[in-house]
Parts: C-alpha cells; structure tokens; sequence
C-alpha cells in the first residue's frame, strides 16, 4: 500500500531486466567493447535512477569527451544532469529554450554554455 515502495520496486525490477537484457549488453558492448560492456551497463545504473532510460543518451553521454562536462567521470552529477536535460531536446530550438530556462532558473553563464555545449555533442546538433 506504499505508492514510494511500490515504485522503488518497479525501478529496481526494470533496472534487473536492464542488466540482464540481450540486447542492451550488445549495444554498450559495441560502444565501449565486450570486456566493459558490463562494467559500463552498472554505471548506467546511475542515470536510470536520475529517470533516464534512453540507452542512446546514456551511451552518448558516457562517451562524449568534448568540453568541461566531457573530462568528468561517466557518472559524474554534471554529465548525468546535462543528460537529463538532453532527453527532452529535439533540435536546435529546443536548446535555445533550455538555455533560456537555465539562465531563467539563475544558472551562471559558463554553465549555461558547458550545458549547452554537451547537449549537442550527446545529440549531435549543430550549431546554426
């Protein structure tokens, strides 16, 4: 009768299936090859329980090197965040308007922009 619990229990029930899932092993080991496939499928762990669940963002973001997010760990807060903030970007207006909402909120400008810089690089937008 715990709707908290009850929901703990999904997420861990789907994270399991995750981890034992064909299919995704072969995609992270194609990405980052057979012997790291599991090591990085656990870390990917991490953006699950951020709500992200689009293996093609979570591997981009893992791999994604450009900028100051890029030199982080693969489960650093600002890599997992700024992949959060990809899973609702489509295209280039999209990220204006993120932008926009994050200097909004009162983000400082050189975050705004390492944001905004990996967004793209995960989603592979261009600059206009």
């Amino acid at each position: 009768d715990d709707p908290k619990a009850y929901k703990q229990y999904l997420n861990e029930k789907s994270d399991k299936e995750f981890l034992k899932s064909k299919e995704i092993k072969q995609q992270y080991a194609k990405e980052f090859g057979e012997s790291n496939a599991e090591n990085m499928m656990n870390q990917a762990i991490e953006y699950r329980k951020q709500g992200i669940t689009d293996n093609k963002i979570i591997i981009n973001a893992m791999k994604e090197t450009s900028g100051e997010i890029g030199k982080t760990s693969a489960t650093d807060s600002r890599r997992i965040a700024a992949a959060k903030l990809a899973t609702g970007i489509s295209g280039s207006k999209d990220i204006e308007n993120m932008t926009k909402r994050l200097k909004a909120k009162g983000y400082n400008e050189k975050m705004v922009s390492e944001n905004e810089e990996f967004v793209r690089s995960i989603k592979k937008i261009k600059y206009n």
